[in-house]
């Protein structure tokens, strides 16, 4: 017999991570990439991007890359993510299940969320991010939200938390030639933060018009 599907825990998800997060100005057709139910929405032209390591958490050890094109206007950082690719079958159906987050299976060489080069690549495409830190860490509390829309048509909210210490720093993200992502995730050196410490994802709430 198969084995069994193990169980995916709703949420809130509690996972002890780190992360760099980088931005940029978004390219003009990002905005294209936001489904029909969040068209009408304001945005503010500016993409936001990460790299996770979620050390322990619900369903385990793994790694993520996520992109939101466009941050929406209303709540302090406010996205919808368009692009999550992780490395863990579990995490892929929690992320499905729980939030309506699209995301795929994708191989992952390096430590994302670290100084360093990370590697990601995903089906038809594949990227390098080269992250650089200052040495100080601060205290960090900080929350956002993000926006899906879910497979019943209802645009649902979450919010994001983090708890512990931050670095400034940078990253370069280079496309692997022939293999690109999203044209909206921009190459070249943009401004970052490096995140360390815990993050709880909670659970959706139909999101306000």
């Amino acid at each position: 017999m198969p084995p069994e599907t193990p169980p995916i825990p709703p949420a809130p998800w509690r996972s002890l991570v780190e992360a760099v997060v980088w931005f940029h100005r978004a390219v003009p057709r990002a905005r294209a990439t936001l489904p029909r139910a969040l068209s009408a929405r304001r945005s503010l032209p500016l993409t936001a991007a990460s790299l996770v390591t979620y050390h322990r958490g619900p369903v385990g050890p793994y790694r993520e890359l996520l992109a939101s094109p466009v941050l929406l206007r209303g709540a302090l950082g406010s996205g919808h993510v368009a692009l999550i690719a992780v490395d863990s079958p579990a995490g892929r159906a929690g992320g499905r299940r729980n939030w309506a987050l699209p995301k795929e299976l994708a191989a992952f060489d390096g430590a994302p969320g670290r100084p360093g080069r990370v590697e990601v690549e995903g089906e038809g495409w594949a990227l390098t991010v080269t992250t650089r830190a200052r040495p100080r860490r601060l205290p960090l509390l900080g929350a956002g939200r993000c926006t899906q829309v879910f497979p019943d048509g209802v645009a649902r909210s979450f919010a994001v938390t983090m708890r512990g210490r931050l670095r400034l720093g940078s990253v370069e993200v280079a496309h692997r030639p022939g293999s690109p992502p999203p044209a909206w995730l921009r190459p070249g050196r943009h401004p970052a933060v490096l995140l360390e410490g815990v993050q709880v994802v909670g659970p959706p709430r139909r999101a306000r018009a």
